[in-house]
């Protein structure tokens, strides 16, 4: 179950990241072939394809 909440997440933060950010990211998305369409819905439906990683201060 842990890892479907997983998922969801990253779905979740791909989503807004693109709704939140100037066009090009979510573009990059479209031209590097991972999404459909430049969209947070189409970003966050191609979670599973788009690698995610968490960053922490030092």
């Amino acid at each position: 179950m842990r890892g479907r909440n997983q998922r969801q997440d990253r779905g979740l933060v791909l989503g807004q990241l693109v709704a939140t950010s100037p066009a090009s990211v979510g573009q990059r998305f479209v031209t590097t072939g991972l999404a459909e369409a430049a969209t947070p819905d189409a970003v966050a439906a191609a979670a599973s394809r788009i690698a995610v990683f968490r960053v922490e201060p030092a």
